[in-house]
C-alpha cells in the first residue's frame, strides 16, 4: 500500500460534503484507489481538520506542518494550501525527507524563480513532483492534443479563450493547456485593462504568439455570477472548442458546402470527443504517481512545465507595466 497524506484539508484537499465522491478533492481520489492508504491530514483550521477526519475516516490530524513532519513519513503527499504557501511547504517536506512524491496544487509557486527552486530541490532529493494541471491527464484533452498535434485539423492558425480569478492563480492553467494543445509561446503582449479580484494577482488579458506564428488571445474576465474557462482552437482544416470548463467539447472539420459550390465550411466532426471531466484528470494523475512509486521512477516534468507557465505569466505582467510592449520569451 502507498501511504498518503494531505496538507491543506479545505475544499480542494478534503472536499466539503460527507459520503460523496468528489472528483476535485484529493482525499476523495486517494480513498477511491485501492493501492492507497490515506493516513493523515494537516490544516491550520480546526474545522477543516474535523470535517476531513470525519469524512474520510482519518484519525491522525495535525494543526501545522512542523507537527505533521515530526510524526509522519509517507510515500505520496498532496499540498492543497493557499498559493503563496506552496513552495515553502514543499521545501519543508522535501528537506525533512517526509515523502517520495508530491502532488502540488497549481500554481507551483507565486514566481518562476521560486518554482524553479522547488523543481531543483525535488530533483536533487529524488522526489517526484506533479503539479495538478488536471486537464493534462484528462482523456478528452489528450484526445484533442493527439488530433491537433498530428495535423488532423490542419495547422493551428488562432486560439481564443477566457479565464477568471488571477493570472497566476488560474491564468497559468489556461497557459498550460494552450501549450499542451496548440504549441509553445514565443512572445506576449498584455492587452488593456485589468481585473482585481485576487490580492496581488490581477486578472490580465494578453495577446500571445506561438512558434508557428499563430495568434492567441487570452481574455481575463470577472467571475461575476459564474466561473469561466474556455478555449477555441481554430485550425486550417478544422476547429476544436472547449466550453463550460471542458464539459462541452465541439469538434469541426472542413467539409464541402452543399449550398455554395466550390466553397468549404466547418461542419460537425462525427468522430466526437466525449468530455471526461475532472474526475478522470486527478484520478489519472494519482494513478500515474502510484505506478511510478511502485517502479521507483522519479518524475519532475510537470514541475518544469509549471515553471514555464509562470515565466509566461510574469512576462505578461511585465508587458502590462510597460503599456502592452511585446516581449519575446527567453527560450
Amino acid at each position: 500500500m502507498v501511504r498518503a497524506a494531505v496538507i491543506g484539508c479545505g475544499w480542494i484537499g478534503g472536499g466539503a460534503q460527507s459520503g460523496t465522491t468528489q472528483p476535485y478533492a484529493h482525499a476523495s481520489v486517494f480513498k477511491n484507489i485501492r493501492e492507497i492508504d490515506l493516513v493523515a491530514g494537516c490544516d491550520t483550521s480546526a474545522e477543516n481538520l474535523r470535517r476531513f477526519g470525519k469524512n474520510w475516516g482519518v484519525n491522525r490530524l495535525y494543526s501545522n506542518v512542523e507537527e505533521f513532519l515530526a510524526h509522519e513519513q509517507v510515500e505520496l503527499l498532496s499540498i492543497c494550501t493557499s498559493d503563496s504557501s506552496h513552495e515553502n511547504i514543499l521545501r519543508q517536506v522535501v528537506e525533512a525527507g517526509a515523502t517520495r512524491a508530491i502532488i502540488c496544487e497549481k500554481p507551483l509557486a507565486t514566481s518562476a524563480a521560486e518554482a524553479h527552486k522547488a523543481v531543483e530541490l525535488c530533483a536533487s532529493r529524488g522526489v517526484s513532483l506533479y503539479v495538478n494541471y488536471q486537464r493534462r491527464w484528462e482523456p478528452s484533452c489528450l484526445a484533442i492534443r493527439q488530433r491537433v498535434m498530428t495535423g488532423q485539423y490542419g495547422e493551428v492558425r488562432a486560439v481564443h479563450g477566457y479565464y477568471v480569478r488571477g493570472l497566476v492563480h488560474n491564468g497559468v492553467t489556461w497557459i498550460n493547456l494552450l501549450r499542451m494543445l496548440a504549441g509553445e509561446v514565443i512572445s506576449v503582449a498584455a492587452l488593456p485593462g485589468e481585473i482585481r479580484e485576487m490580492p496581488d494577482d490581477p486578472t490580465l488579458s494578453a495577446w500571445l504568439e506561438l512558434e508557428n506564428g499563430a495568434s492567441v488571445v487570452m481574455r481575463g474576465m470577472p467571475r461575476a455570477a459564474y466561473s469561466l474557462f474556455e478555449m477555441d482552437i481554430l485550425c486550417s482544416a478544422g476547429r476544436v472548442v472547449l466550453a463550460d470548463s471542458g464539459r462541452d467539447i465541439r469538434c469541426y472539420r472542413a467539409l464541402d458546402d452543399a449550398d455554395y459550390a466550390g466553397f468549404r465550411h466547418l461542419g460537425t466532426d462525427e468522430n466526437r470527443i466525449e468530455p471526461s471531466g475532472p474526475a478522470h484528470g486527478l484520478r489519472s494523475l494519482v494513478q500515474e504517481a502510484v505506478q511510478n512509486l511502485v517502479s521507483s521512477k522519479v518524475v519532475i516534468s510537470s514541475g518544469e512545465e509549471a515553471v514555464r507557465d509562470l515565466e509566461i505569466a510574469e512576462l505578461i505582467r511585465r508587458s502590462a507595466e510597460s503599456q502592452g510592449r511585446t516581449i519575446q520569451l527567453p527560450l
